[in-house]
């Protein structure tokens, strides 16, 4: 008889907290571009693995670009070009930002911290 009540009252605690609502739904976005559309990133982005510090949206054709906090001298020695899909497995953080205007360029520190994003001047 204990057991049946103590069952009883895990499962509808269970149900409470499944469904109350925390205010914290997580909406997956979705670019508009196909996965095989071509982006701009570097070796540091694809063959180091580092982390993507900024994100570019370009006004004059829509091109998207996708960078490390790594310097270079020369963006040919490290430019990269890939499948949209390709950046979103190595990041898929990057899908927030799939509704960022043409013209906006998005900046962050580390991989956990929120994407900052701002319009080009």
């Amino acid at each position: 008889m204990k057991f049946k009540i103590f069952a009883k009252f895990f499962i509808v605690t269970m149900l409470i907290s499944c469904s109350s609502d925390t205010g914290k739904q997580m909406t997956i976005k979705k670019f508009r571009d196909p996965d095989n559309t071509a982006v701009f990133t570097t070796k540091f982005i694809t063959i180091d693995k580092k982390v993507i510090t900024r994100v570019t949206h370009e006004k004059e054709d829509g091109a998207w670009q996708f960078f490390s906090d790594d310097n270079f001298d020369s963006f040919e020695d490290v430019a990269k070009v890939v499948g949209l899909g390709e950046v979103i497995k190595i990041d898929s953080t990057v899908l927030e930002l799939a509704d960022m205007q043409k013209g906006y360029f998005a900046t962050r520190q580390t991989k956990g911290d929120k994407w900052v994003v701002n319009q080009h001047k």
